[in-house]
């Protein structure tokens, strides 16, 4: 590549087919469903390296001088061959619709329209020439520079050194240039989405709840699941109801936005202080929420902590990102732990001030990239020197090092997708909650639990 018109020159006719097939491929179903841009970007992703298995296989063919057809017949097999994975694209495309739509009303889900597929292929072949000219302008610069070093120095360390440069090059652009600028972008996209409210989700009126007139965090920064999460849930009268007992208490909730505060430890000062304000530590139960990526909490799970306990509860939860779960996990999941243990350790180390016997029991929580951040807390030097009473992590993704560790280390005999830890004595795993009652004397007072669905692609990807 000696000129610089060759960034744009023509692509290769063989990677081009081979990344079309792949793009295919690329639509078939898993167990997530998937937004067409979503899909675009998988696609994307999938035609470039299939575009760059062609293009190698078509130069070792050459580098080879294997048998190749005339020039007039290499053009009509051309044609051919761009026919029939055209043909094979668009049948894919057709089926991906029912795929999709099918995933989608297994998990209760609106159905994709009919343009689905058609924009999301459209999108990705926008980016995968995007991607192409990118790394063919990083070949451009490799090749020069292989043809400047070696004026000075014999012509094999130029092209070693040129190499280098190139891949040095590569891995710099696509970590800290190129990677960072689209998780900007899509920060900047998602966060837009945040500043909403959904219907029938007014502020609350109660002081124990983070955005009323009292609090000391304001209802505009909770961000659209922080203001979900304070404005509904089941009221003192509810939960009397229920216990058929006017003894109740009404739950306290908790929750601090992305733009409640500048920085992680402001943003977990502001928490203890909200804490302190509304008597959190008075309660009965603590209960500590890492949020998925976009700030969502599962409103299932603290609605039943809240039952359980007639309302003698406070739940504090916190955003760190407005990306989804999906994208946050490879983007930037770090985020999840950095913000989960910096409320965990203010909090905590707040409550192992207090009394022990008047103090509340202090439990976690967090689903999906959620429970990836809060399993954070448990290599804590705070948790080590006051254990907290237990955790319920809900589908741990499989990038989870706590979960991984234990996981391997289960008893033997017992399966990957529902092993057991040391006799179930402290940790226990369970698909629909069997297994929790069985030998109960043995689980200790600090009970942790993860729920786990065997066919979990985030758990059990590989």
């Amino acid at each position: 590549m000696r000129n610089f018109k060759d960034i744009v020159k023509r692509p290769s006719a063989i990677g081009v087919m081979v990344g079309m097939i792949l793009i295919a491929l690329s639509l078939t179903p898993s167990l997530i469903p998937r937004t067409w841009v979503q899909q675009a970007i998988i696609s994307a992703l999938t035609f470039v390296f299939g575009y760059g298995i062609g293009v190698a296989a078509y130069a070792v063919w050459r580098y080879l001088e294997l048998p190749s057809f005339p020039e007039k017949q290499q053009r009509r097999a051309t044609r051919i061959g761009f026919a029939l994975v055209g043909l094979v694209l668009i049948l894919f495309m057709f089926q991906a619709l029912g795929w999709q739509n099918n995933v989608r009303e297994t998990v209760g889900l609106e159905p994709v329209d009919s343009t689905h597929s058609l924009r999301a292929v459209l999108l990705a072949l926008i980016i995968s020439a995007v991607l192409i000219l990118f790394f063919r302008l990083l070949w451009w610069i490799a090749a020069a520079t292989m043809r400047f070093i070696t004026r000075y120095i014999p012509h094999r360390y130029g092209k070693v050194i040129g190499a280098v440069v190139g891949i040095v090059l590569a891995i710099t652009l696509l970590n800290r240039v190129l990677l960072d600028t689209i998780v900007d972008a899509m920060n900047a996209s998602y966060a837009l989405t945040d500043s909403g409210t959904d219907e029938n989700v007014n502020p609350p009126t109660s002081a124990l709840r983070s955005g009323s007139p009292e609090s000391l965090i304001a209802w505009e920064t909770l961000g659209k699941q922080g203001r979900r999460f304070v404005g509904t849930g089941p009221t003192r009268d509810e939960i009397a109801a229920v216990w058929d007992d006017e003894a109740v208490m009404e739950p306290i909730r908790i929750y601090v936005g992305d733009k409640s505060a500048e920085t992680l430890a402001e943003r977990a000062e502001l928490a203890l202080d909200e804490m302190i304000r509304t008597g959190a530590f008075e309660r009965d139960k603590l209960l500590l929420v890492t949020s998925t990526g976009n700030g969502w909490v599962d409103s299932n799970a603290i609605d039943t902590f809240e039952y359980m306990h007639g309302g003698d509860t406070a739940v504090v939860a916190f955003q760190y990102s407005y990306l989804p779960s999906a994208i946050a996990i490879v983007a930037d999941k770090d985020a999840a732990t950095d913000a989960s243990l910096a409320m965990f350790n203010t909090v905590h180390y707040y409550w192992q001030a207090l009394d022990e016997d008047k103090r509340p029991d202090f439990f976690l929580h967090g689903l999906s990239l959620g429970a990836y951040g809060s399993q954070a807390a448990v290599s804590s030097v705070s948790q080590f020197n006051e254990p907290v009473h237990g955790a319920l992590w809900a589908g741990p993704p499989f990038v989870s090092h706590f979960w991984q560790q234990i996981t391997a280390a289960r008893d033997e005999g017992t399966p990957v997708w529902k092993p057991t830890y040391q006799d179930g004595d402290t940790i226990r795993f369970t698909n629909m909650g069997e297994g929790l009652d069985e030998n109960m004397e043995s689980w200790q007072g600090n009970r942790f639990i993860y729920l786990q669905q065997a066919g979990d692609p985030i758990v059990f990807f590989t």
